[in-house]
């Protein structure tokens, strides 16, 4: 199961790629908002779709 917190959203796909190092501003936030053990997916939708760039933050939980 996942459990999703929080989305960012970039105007360019640069901006999105800049969130794979590990030092970025808004990585470094959401890891200490919500722990270090929080994954991250990044996507990226067709043109016409408003907003196209989102760093996904979400934590996969364990089943009983």
């Amino acid at each position: 199961m996942i459990k999703y917190y929080e989305s960012v959203f970039y105007d360019t796909l640069e901006e999105l790629n800049a969130t794979y190092k590990h030092n970025h501003p808004d990585v470094l936030r959401l890891e200490k908002q919500y722990g270090n053990d929080v994954r991250f997916s990044r996507i990226m939708r067709p043109e016409n779709i408003v907003p196209r760039f989102e760093l996904y933050c979400y934590r996969i939980l364990e089943e009983d």
